[in-house]
């Protein structure tokens, strides 16, 4: 019989059913009169409108495709050229994409045969004048190679006449200055011929250039000895670079040419752009107009469409009206009932439950409402029973449960303590809830309880505190409280529940490792005193070392220049008897001027020897001992350092190879750079190779391309034992090393990698492997870093047996 009711579903079924049916007739004559709009509203936006988009795109695209010939044109280099011709011939694609999507929609045949054609010549003009500006850099690049070869055939000639003035005859050296002088004038003239672009001036520097040629070719002729034959090979090269078939002036001349050539093919081009965007925006107005018509069509039936909507919607207001209000009469007003019922407080009234015994949908709910009363009751059973479970946590648990009452201007207080209380800290709960500062907290404690516990309730985050609590006995014990805030029932108030823990033991225990880490820190501070003073004394013994080759190096010139003067001493002496006695002759007196003159020049090129030397050693050595920071060129400083380094280098059999990229100046610390090679260099000699052994010492240095900023790459290489792969991750590690006993401290690759790492603000890598020698490369910036921190100290690549710091 259930199954037959006429309950509040079966209404609200038939109630919308009465609706949907009015909706669907409404929809079905809207759609019945919309289908021709929605005929001219297709044809609009598919046909029309996209039609006259892609026509004005294609008015735009031609315009932005001519707008790129001039950047073609000024092109610098083939790469900028064919990045320039890729992205004109990507809008030349996307050019005929859009006439084919014209052609599709609403093209008219003759219109857009000739956007078309217009299209394709455009195209065709633009490979024609990528090709010609290819040409141009072409010939720009083989002149500027032509140059370089010209000014090094320009110190070629002026080193062929140095060259003849100081060893031969003053006839020949007159002959070497005369053809000098012409073959210097062609050269300029070719320079300056690469330079212009007047056609005139070019015919006019042809003529000069061949004049000059004649003349250096007639007086290199005049000469047959050896060195002539180098005046003939370079006044030949002149004539081949100027004159060959592809000389400079045939050269220039086609330049010429494909310059002229160039502006005609782009003035061609911006012709063919301007008119397919002409063609293409007439297009375009006459699809616009086409789309115009169509839209006021389209409008006047919306307008007559819409007329006739709104008289059916009208109906269909009036028809939910009327369903509204029996559903008004059969199921609201029970259902407003049925809620008053409810949200009536249980304990003034009792629940009427009006309508529960009716056979429908609300008197279901009317029975299920009863069942949720009893629900409540068993509820408060199941509370009362889990009250008894937390109180028999808070009795066990190893903490103190608590929960801590705060308002902005109030008394702050305990609301509940747990019984654990007495047991932990000798307080019953009792009392520290009449009183919580009898809990035992010293005055500072007590401060901070209240502050902390305040913050914690305003900013709405945990709370975490340690301190001390005083026990009645005399003792103390230290606890940590964790509780995280809850909004209390009364307004802004703050019930903060947490747990108050016995953490004496943790204390005792962080005690016990405080005093452990301070003597760690005392063995390290004593490890570090003793490896400053180790490094320290390898400093000073390294500025002995380049004291014993200041004294080497200068002995030989000061003794050469003392022997020369003892010798001039002696012969002035009796030059000066003679000349006392009346006997002195002629002839000894130009004999001993001209001894006095070459023992003068002896002494004094022995002497600047000596001068510059010392001045050498004494950068090198200032450097050394301080870490001034200055601009220096990279490549002498490295020669004054091997110079330095001469006398202990020439008691082995090893030979010193350097490649350093000359002009590379460096902003940086002179006297780190000492440091670093005068320590691999003793590496080397004390581990590398053993006594008398050969071998090879090799340092490289460039700068690294791409690098921004710059970046130095210094490369260390010697050809001796090697290192071993097992060792190789500790050979960085302070005081490690394999001469123990012998002379060997373990710091000098240590000083290495912290200057390395500390003042240069650098990288090191280490690659070797046992038999084959060892590489060190030392990557720093151009400018070094102020403050730079040193990094972690290198791990060994297995696969490779290179280390990295």
């Amino acid at each position: 019989m259930a199954g037959l009711r006429f309950g509040v579903r079966s209404r609200l079924v038939l109630a919308f059913s009465a609706m949907a049916a009015m909706t669907l007739v409404t929809s079905a004559v809207a759609i019945l009169s919309f289908s021709e709009v929605e005929a001219r509203f297709i044809e609009l936006t598919t046909t029309r409108l996209p039609a006259m988009a892609a026509a004005t795109k294609l008015s735009q695209q031609a315009e932005s495709i001519v707008a790129q010939a001039p950047a073609l044109v000024a092109a610098s280099s083939p790469t900028e050229l064919h990045t320039i011709d890729f992205r004109i011939r990507d809008q030349l694609s996307w050019l005929a994409e859009l006439i084919e999507r014209v052609r599709k929609t609403d093209g008219e045949a003759i219109a857009m045969a000739r956007v078309d054609d217009l299209a394709r010549e455009l195209e065709r003009r633009f490979v024609d004048l990528a090709t010609q500006v290819e040409r141009r850099l072409s010939m720009e690049a083989l002149d500027r190679q032509t140059l370089g070869r010209l000014l090094v055939l320009g110190r070629t000639i002026t080193g062929i006449r140095d060259q003849r003035e100081t060893e031969g005859p003053p006839e020949d050296a007159a002959i070497a200055r005369r053809w000098a002088a012409g073959a210097q004038d062609a050269n300029t003239v070719l320079i300056a011929a690469l330079a212009t672009t007047d056609a005139a001036i070019l015919r006019n520097l042809g003529e000069a250039f061949g004049d000059l040629l004649e003349t250096a070719e007639t007086e290199s002729a005049r000469l047959s000895d050896p060195l002539s034959q180098d005046m003939r090979r370079s006044t030949a090269e002149l004539r081949h670079l100027g004159l060959g078939e592809a000389g400079i002036f045939n050269r220039r001349q086609a330049h010429m040419d494909i310059t002229r050539g160039i502006q005609g093919t782009l003035t061609r081009n911006r012709l063919s752009g301007d008119l397919l965007s002409g063609a293409s925006s007439q297009l375009a107005d006459r699809i616009a107009e086409e789309a115009v018509k169509s839209a006021l069509v389209l409008r006047a039936e919306l307008h007559n469409r819409g007329a006739m909507m709104i008289v059916l919607s009208l109906f269909g207001v009036f028809g939910a009206g009327i369903v509204l209000l029996h559903l008004q009469r059969t199921v609201l007003r029970r259902l407003a009932t049925l809620r008053a019922a409810m949200t009536a407080p249980l304990s003034t009234r009792p629940l009427v439950l009006e309508g529960s015994d009716d056979a429908d949908e609300i008197g279901d709910m009317a029975r299920a409402l009863k069942g949720y009363a009893q629900a409540i009751a068993d509820r408060e059973h199941a509370l009362r029973q889990s009250e008894g479970r937390f109180r028999a946590m808070a009795t066990n648990v190893p903490g103190v449960l608590f929960q801590w009452f705060w308002r902005p201007l109030g008394e702050p207080r305990f609301l509940y303590v747990s019984p654990r209380c007495q047991d932990l800290f000798g307080v019953s709960p009792a009392l520290v809830l009449a009183d919580w500062r009898k809990l035992g907290f010293s005055l500072e404690d007590q401060r901070a309880w209240v502050v902390r516990a305040a913050q914690a309730a305003r900013d709405s985050r945990d709370w975490i505190q340690e301190g001390r609590i005083a026990l009645a006995n005399g003792g103390e014990r230290w606890w940590r409280v964790v509780a995280a805030p809850t909004p209390g029932e009364e307004p802004d108030t703050i019930i903060l529940n947490g747990v108050l823990i016995d953490i004496t033991a943790l204390k005792d225990n962080e005690r016990d490792l405080r005093a452990a880490r301070q003597q760690a820190e005392q063995a390290l501070s004593d490890l570090r005193s003793t490896q400053d003073t180790l490094v320290q004394a390898e400093k000073l013994a390294s500025l002995g070392q380049l004291v014993a080759g200041i004294a080497h190096e200068i002995n030989t010139p000061l003794g050469t220049g003392i022997t020369g003067a003892t010798f001039l001493d002696q012969e002035t002496r009796q030059i000066a008897g003679r000349f006392r006695s009346g006997t002195l002759r002629r002839s000894e007196l130009a004999d001993y001027m001209e001894r006095a003159e070459e023992t003068a020049r002896l002494i004094f090129t022995n002497l600047s020897r000596a001068g510059d030397l010392v001045q050498s050693f004494k950068q090198v050595a200032v450097d050394q001992v301080s870490d001034d920071r200055r601009t220096f060129a990279l490549d002498t400083y490295i020669d004054e350092i091997f110079q330095s380094l001469n006398p202990r280098l020439r008691q082995t059999r090893l030979t010193v190879e350097r490649a350093i990229e000359p002009g590379l100046m460096v902003d940086g610390y002179p006297g780190v750079l000492f440091r670093i090679l005068s320590n691999l260099v003793m590496n080397t000699l004390m581990h590398g190779f053993e006594p008398h052994e050969t071998g090879t010492i090799r340092v490289e240095a460039r700068l690294l391309p791409d690098s921004a900023p710059g970046r130095v790459e210094l490369v260390y290489f010697d050809t001796g034992k090697g290192i071993p792969h097992e060792i190789q991750g500790r050979v960085f590690d302070p005081f490690f090393t394999t001469r123990r006993g012998q002379g060997g401290t373990g710091l000098g690759l240590n000083i290495v990698y912290n200057l390395v790492t500390q003042s240069l603000g650098g990288t090191m890598t280490l690659s070797s492997h046992p038999g084959t020698g060892t590489t060190f490369t030392v990557v720093f910036p151009i400018k070094a870093p102020r403050g730079v921190q040193a990094v972690p100290s290198p791990q060994p690549i297995k696969d490779s047996g290179a280390a990295t710091a």
